[in-house]
């Protein structure tokens, strides 16, 4: 029987050209009622009050707050554009703004000659008022420097079973093929936007490519063969990281097996950019280093032994790109390779995952990325 492995990509990698700066993390983090920006390291009031105040009094509503809560300047709030319609990707971090459809002002903490300014919703207007004149009144939404207290975040997730059985068509005379689903359900965290995220990763979709349980139902009961299970591997749930394989069993012209590996920042609910992870001027040195282990399992594996295969395997290298496949279980960093071998020789493919010890990539690690708990100063 032949069987095919294949491993998908870990993390998340944008570009090819690794020489592009890696685009930032998810931008904003829903905690509570605050929300963090991640490219100015802010925290924002989720909910602004509806009521409308005099300059003064926004002042005195924000410092109120205590923890460093201020107004914030006017090209600060110019930079968050919280309205829906322009950005329908962050309602859920600004809810309130998407309940109303005043384009409504904000004061800003700058002044000048006794007048404030003051900035509408979308950002796209601002202007000035006397600070004296109680008739010019305008919304708050107070803002504090750094990011929400970490017990705001989950370092691990609490991870429960969903479980599903459907049936293929009948193919003849033989029963019906049945197939078995278990697929993991995250519930329980601080932030349910980062849960709800997370969730949609690890569903049906990133699986199988349908839309819905729905739709792979009627698909499977469409077909005479195709998916026969489902279920998945936790490699790492710790650290504010998600390392998770999602398994799957196929039956066609040959059975086949596929994993998608996700590595998911529990703080945000986005794939891990694995651009991140390693300090940039020493990637080409690290990949040197992975390339050493998987030369030395080619020319132990079986396709090393016959002139054919050899030539398959001979001069295939683990490139800068090969990184996306980098995941975390055992206390090991680990690397995996795709070989594309066809099915007939799978059994004499070399050994395709390389793993390390975190002491053996010390000079390469990060230390601000997600796999800084591995360097030696965080463990000291």
């Amino acid at each position: 029987m032949t069987v095919r492995f294949a491993v998908l990509s870990a993390c998340l990698v944008t570009s090819l050209a690794w020489a592009i700066p890696p685009p930032p993390a998810s931008r904003w983090v829903a905690v509570d009622d605050a929300a963090y920006d991640s490219q100015t390291k802010l925290t924002w009031q989720r909910a602004a009050p509806m009521d409308k105040f005099t300059w003064e009094n926004a002042k005195l509503h924000c410092a109120g707050l205590g923890d460093g809560w201020r107004l914030p300047t006017r090209d600060e709030l110019a930079g968050i554009d919280v309205d829906p319609a322009l950005h329908p990707a962050d309602p859920v971090v600004f809810a309130q703004e998407a309940r109303t459809s005043e384009n409504a002002w904000f004061w800003s903490g700058d002044v000048s000659d006794h007048f404030a300014w003051a900035v509408s919703r979308n950002g796209t207007m601002s202007a000035s008022y006397d600070v004296g004149a109680t008739r010019y009144a305008f919304r708050a939404r107070c803002v504090r420097p750094g990011a929400p207290p970490a017990n705001s975040f989950d370092d691990s997730v609490k991870i429960k079973d969903f479980t599903a059985t459907f049936a293929h068509k009948k193919n003849g005379a033989a029963s019906a093929a049945i197939v078995h689903l278990t697929l993991p359900v995250i519930f329980a965290m601080k932030n349910p936007a980062v849960a709800h995220k997370l969730n949609e990763k690890l569903g049906v979709k990133n699986l199988t490519g349908d839309a819905d349980l729905a739709a792979l139902k009627a698909e499977i009961a469409d077909s005479t063969d195709g998916l026969v299970a489902a279920d998945y591997k936790i490699n790492h749930n710790a650290h504010g990281l998600l390392d998770i394989t999602l398994r799957s069993q196929s039956m066609g012209a040959y059975p086949s097996a596929d994993a998608h590996h996700l590595l998911l920042d529990l703080h945000t609910g986005e794939e891990v950019d694995c651009r991140t992870l390693f300090r940039a001027e020493k990637i080409p040195a690290l990949v040197a280093l992975i390339n050493g282990k998987m030369r030395a399992a080619i020319e132990k594996s079986d396709a090393w032994k016959d002139a054919d295969m050899r030539a398959m395997v001979a001069d295939q290298r683990f490139d800068q790109t090969d990184l996306q496949s980098v995941g975390y279980t055992g206390d090991f960093v680990v690397f995996s390779y795709d070989f594309g071998l066809p099915h007939a020789i799978l059994a004499a493919s070399p050994d395709s995952v390389y793993a390390f010890k975190a002491s053996e990539l010390q000079d390469y690690l990060n230390p601000g990325g997600a796999f800084g708990f591995l360097t030696a100063k965080a463990r000291q």
